[in-house]
């Protein structure tokens, strides 16, 4: 039997180590000896041919190890030492102290008896009543002890008849081994496998355990299988006490050219399930793999693919709110060319409906294929500039009208521009042909249409700046107003079926899209200024945008006769009001808002602010309220903050309320404790599942809680791993910025 823990690396294992009091100094390396040792000594006899006795400040010192001793015996011929006295022997990764020692410089092998170690690359340390240097990479440990915490502290430790560490391999073993936290052994193998360094090993992971109301126990435990240098992959029997067993694979491979992620779920019966269902079948599985490709260097590849064997899936055996609010799985693969000045990208695409209450109707076409073309020229200022792009895509969907569809859209533009103002007129010709296939007593039977459409725009804005002084404080203060106009002319549209066009939510950038509507089935007509302004602070002594602010409104000169609903005219002179800015108050308080103003009913409409508090390093806090119409009013709220007058004590929590339905949508809230060597969380969690929530809903659903309840709690032994359910993706989610 063995065990695998593992460990972070790199820059975040730098962080692991932050509370630590002590810290091994850096090998100071000789690499100009080469082969050659320096010897020195306060005192030194030579007692016969070869052998020399020295005491006093003994140094041995080779261009990879450092040897320090009080006394020594040196056999030159054989190239031997034997140390006493506060034995010292230091190399580039680690450092090793006893009572004495016997040491062969040429074959760099060797014993220390009654000894202490430490590691450099994860901050271990240990003792042991021997260490054996079996060669310059693996050295032997006999009954000792190994543990990452600060020395004359043991909150945890793990006991051993027999650790070997590898530097080859980066990996260290150890015999009948013993793990203990807080002096109280817990956990006992007969052998276990770690890694020293950031390398990677066959093994089994620490399992994860969760509770919740829907589901009961959920206990996994994941097998890695390190197949090569670069394929991965890792096993993981997940028992879920109320459903049954589930059996999770995610294959991983990295090569030159190419990389991806397979992930396989499969669950042969879930035994609440099939209480369910009429027919009484219970199998559930579920599947997502992406590639990412560059097999020549002007062609990349991209493959998405998800699948879930029913609509519940993800609400019944995800353990979040945002698996159990997707609504749509992609399937999708790419190929695209990069030319010097152009793209073209070749792409099949449908989709699986995960919510079953989204009518037919409303559901996406699948694109078989579709292929894109982009000019990627440079604009250049002061001069003629000229681009096109084009797309073609065969839509497929069952029960409604298909067909082929062909855009282009050359561009002609001269942007005419200096430091204090710009003007830029630019024509698009757009032309569109669609090859229908209708459905049987469609009372349009037209099925060759096509549409062309110019495209005008004129574009302007001026730059004026100033120098000003606030709180003593030098700015530069910028005010960039905007002019737009557009001109689209009408062009009867009610006979083309809506493959992908839609109204986009209205905000700040949509000011200056010249297409109302996204996708290429409608183009609206219109004639309309856009009319915004733009305000910067800008701190002249650090170059910092201290605030961004801008505000637009667009004005209409005619009605618009192209909509989505057909026998519905857009009738208003002006659109709402947007606004948007980002202010830093402080170098540690940011404050975002996005604003629309009705300007019918003179309220807003829709808007959002965040605030965003952070003043040191794992202090944050956040505050947001959004606001749409009078279908959303929410509150979110989220924090990691040190509790007052400790340094290893944190809260961490998130919050985020509907307050017109008076309920909350997803909350957690815990503690976590970190010291030099371990970390402990606890963390309640709570969220709105879709599956409870329908059962809630229906006629005798009232007692039905339609929340997903958990409680996470997850010790990390730092340099081992994690035990208990991993929760760094729920306070990464939760809290911006989280880091160790």
């Amino acid at each position: 039997m063995f065990l695998l823990f593992l460990f972070e690396s790199g820059s975040a294992m730098a962080n692991e180590w932050q509370l630590c009091r002590h810290h091994l100094p850096a090998f100071q390396g000789d690499a100009t000896l080469g082969e050659k040792t320096l010897i020195s000594a306060d005192y030194g006899l030579a007692t016969g041919r070869n052998l020399y006795e020295m005491s006093g400040e003994v140094a041995f010192i080779q261009a990879k190890q450092h040897l320090y001793a009080g006394r020594a015996v040196y056999d030159k011929g054989l190239e031997r030492i034997d140390a006493y006295d506060n034995v010292s022997i230091t190399t580039a990764d680690a450092l090793f102290q006893g009572d004495s020692s016997r040491m062969w410089l040429g074959k760099s092998t060797g014993v220390i008896d009654n000894a202490q170690f430490q590691l450099r690359a994860n901050h271990a340390r240990g003792d042991a009543e021997q260490i054996i240097f079996e060669s310059a990479d693996v050295t032997v440990l006999k009954k000792s002890t190994y543990t990452t915490c600060d020395p004359t502290r043991r909150d945890w430790l793990m006991s051993s008849t027999k650790i070997r560490l590898d530097h080859s391999t980066g990996m260290g073993s150890a015999q009948h081994a013993v793990l203990s936290f807080m002096h109280v052994p817990f956990f006992y193998l007969p052998y276990i496998s770690f890694p020293i360094d950031d390398r990677r090993k066959s093994g089994v992971l620490p399992p994860a355990y969760r509770r919740s109301e829907l589901n009961g126990v959920d206990f996994r435990v994941p097998f890695y299988l390190n197949l090569s240098p670069d394929r991965d992959m890792t096993v993981t029997p997940r028992n879920i006490e109320k459903r049954g067993l589930v059996l999770n694979s995610e294959f991983r491979y990295l090569n030159p050219r190419n990389r991806g992620i397979l992930n396989l779920e499969y669950l042969a019966r879930d035994r609440l399930y099939e209480k369910e269902i009429a027919d009484g079948g219970s199998k559930r599985g579920k599947g997502t793999f992406t590639h990412r490709g560059k097999p020549l260097p002007r062609i990349q590849t991209n493959i998405d693919l998800s699948y879930v064997s029913d609509p519940d899936y993800l609400s019944e055996l995800g353990s979040s709110l945002s698996a159990s609010s997707i609504t749509h799985l992609e399937r999708s693969a790419d190929i695209r060319y990069l030319g010097d000045d152009w793209s073209s990208k070749l792409r099949v695409q449908s989709y699986q409906t995960v919510d079953e209450m989204i009518p037919e109707r409303s559901r996406p076409y699948k694109r078989l294929p579709q292929l894109t073309f982009n000019s990627l020229r440079p604009i250049e200022k002061n001069t003629l500039n000229y681009g096109l792009s084009g797309e073609y895509v065969a839509f497929e969907r069952k029960d409604r009208v298909t067909g082929q569809r062909l855009d282009l859209k050359p561009t002609i533009s001269f942007p005419l521009s200096s430091d204090a103002a710009y003007f830029t007129p630019e024509l698009t010709v757009q032309h569109s042909r669609y090859d229908l296939t209708r459905l049987p007593g469609d009372l349009v039977t037209d099925d060759e249409l096509t549409r062309t459409l110019p495209l005008l725009t004129l574009d302007s804005g001026l730059f004026f700046e100033r120098d000003t002084n606030i709180a003593s404080r030098a700015y530069l203060h910028t005010l960039e107003p905007r002019l737009m106009y557009v001109y689209i002319p009408y062009r009867e549209q009610s006979d083309i079926p809506v493959f992908d066009s839609g109204a986009p939510s209205f905000s700040f950038s949509r000011l200056f899209s010249a297409n109302r509507f996204s996708g290429v089935d409608r183009v609206g007509d219109t004639s309309r200024v856009t009319l915004a302004v733009t305000t910067r602070l800008i701190d002249q002594q650090t170059g910092v945008e201290r605030l961004n602010a801008s505000i637009g409104q667009i004005y209409y000169l005619r009605d618009r006769r192209i909509t989505l609903a057909a026998d519905k005219f857009d009738e208003l002179e002006k659109s709402d009001i947007v606004a948007q800015s980002t202010a830093y108050l402080r170098n540690d308080l940011r404050i975002n808002t996005n604003t629309q103003w009705d300007v019918d009913l003179h309220k807003v409409a829709k808007g959002s602010i965040q605030f965003n508090y952070r003043p040191a390093k794992r202090r944050i806090l956040n505050l947001g309220y959004r606001y749409r119409n009078v279908t959303q009013s929410q509150v979110d709220a989220s924090m990691l903050w040190p509790i007052p007058h400790t340094r290893r004590w944190h809260i961490i929590g998130r919050k985020t309320r509907s307050l017109l339905d008076e309920k909350t949508i997803e909350s957690f809230v815990g503690l976590e404790y970190q010291t030099c060597c371990w970390k402990l969380h606890i963390v309640k969690h709570r969220f709105l599942n879709k599956v409870l929530a329908d059962q809630a809903a229906l006629p005798g659903g009232e007692n039905v809680d339609p929340y997903d309840r958990s409680i996470f709690v997850q010790l990390e032994l730092k340099g081992m791993g994690k035990l208990g359910k991993s929760i760094d993706d729920l306070l990464g989610n939760g809290i911006l910025g989280y880091s160790n």
